[in-house]
């Protein structure tokens, strides 16, 4: 296959494509990052030789390859593992390094910016899915074993601020995430159990942690003994098993139990750092804009610095902004979105303030996320 049939190929690849989830089941993903693998790392043979118009089409399907296929086939947590699986972050150094050693970086850099460009990108989505317990294990997996040393820093420089900024970024992130992550696994024993009625769950005390088992259908689901499993089908995963099953066929995301409870464990570390903030600017706005109406605060994970609304919003802004579609004032709210906060402002008491925060599900069908919302008290109570 040239060069052109391959591009043409790799622009037929998007979610509109019928055949599009079908590609992502097979292992679509997994294929690509292969795929990334060969043509990334530029052989021996084109040391010296190679001539520019060469350069400038394998610059360009590089980037074409990142940008419009491996990231379009990563919608979601499901297959951004399955590229780390086939060693995603690995594949690109092992392609920087070896274009390093033959001096094509430093002789041609204005070919290859696109490409950098295309992988900042990449590194930001990632970046946005590391709130999935499944995606950050593998990125810290990679950080361990990349031993990013002296020589790597100064080839991620040459690479142009946009991509070290976005590799900053995740660096950034995966340290402090990182350190939640390792203290939800400490705390949570057998709390894991996707097993309402779960033994464990009334001997949190458990020395010695079980070796989660995890649904074979859906895989949205995670039992910590094959007993509990049986029991949580008996009496209500089978309900739900082959619709979830289906969605995963179908390219759509679901979150497992885990990543459920994971999120609410992000959510209690943001709030020891901000609820004195969060509190603060409810106090100083409250009264004066909104005297009337229920009020919230919208947290987004989707943001890389976890930005929330610059003030608190009321629940008349909210009705009011989706009625003329205002999107920007509502931190990108939808009526999914809007159906959940007006049954937790139902809920919840009228001096209590009402979080919202939106994880990311799936970038397909222009975005999919999740929105956990409460009550201020209630997400700081243990899982």
């Amino acid at each position: 296959m040239s060069c052109d049939q391959m591009t043409w190929f790799i622009l037929c690849i998007h979610d509109q494509n019928p055949l599009f989830p079908s590609l992502l089941h097979r292992g679509g993903t997994h294929a690509f990052t292969k795929l990334l693998s060969v043509i990334i790392i530029v052989p021996k043979a084109l040391h010296q030789s190679i001539t520019i118009q060469k350069l400038e089409q394998l610059a360009f399907f590089m980037s074409q390859l990142i940008v419009t296929s491996l990231h379009r086939m990563m919608p979601g947590p499901t297959w951004i593992t399955e590229a780390f699986d086939a060693g995603l972050f690995k594949v690109i150094f092992q392609g920087l390094k070896a274009h390093r050693r033959h001096r094509i970086l430093s002789t041609f850099p204005r070919l290859f910016r696109p490409v950098f460009d295309a992988l900042a990108t990449l590194v930001d989505h990632v970046n946005m899915f590391l709130a999935y317990p499944s995606v950050l294990r593998r990125v810290l997996g990679s950080f361990e074993h990349l031993h990013i040393g002296e020589r790597d820093e100064k080839l991620l420089r040459k690479m142009g601020t946009t991509f070290l900024r976005s590799w900053e970024r995740i660096e950034y992130r995966v340290v402090a995430i990182g350190e939640i992550y390792r203290n939800f696994k400490e705390s949570e024993g057998g709390y894991l159990c996707g097993y309402d009625e779960c033994p464990k769950k009334l001997e949190p005390s458990q020395k010695v942690k079980p070796k989660y088992v995890r649904c074979s259908g859906c895989s949205s689901i995670v039992y910590c003994s094959r007993e509990c499993a049986k029991r949580c089908w008996r009496t209500s995963h089978r309900e739900n098993c082959a619709r979830l099953e289906r969605d995963l066929k179908n390219a759509r995301p679901v979150q497992t139990n885990v990543d459920i409870r994971f999120f609410r464990a992000i959510i209690r570390a943001y709030l020891v750092k901000h609820r004195s903030d969060i509190e603060t600017q409810f106090s100083a706005h409250g009264q004066e804009r909104f005297p009337h109406t229920r009020q919230m605060a919208v947290i987004d994970w989707r943001q890389m610095d976890m930005t929330s609304s610059s003030s608190p919003l009321s629940w008349k802004d909210v009705e009011e902004d989706m009625e003329c579609n205002n999107e920007e004032n509502i931190r990108m709210l939808n009526g999914e979105h809007v159906a959940t906060l007006s049954e937790m402002f139902n809920v919840v008491d009228e001096d209590q303030i009402i979080l919202a925060f939106i994880f990311p599900v799936s970038t397909m069908e222009g975005g999919i996320d999740c929105v956990l919302a409460d009550s201020l008290d209630a997400f700081e109570q243990p899982l």
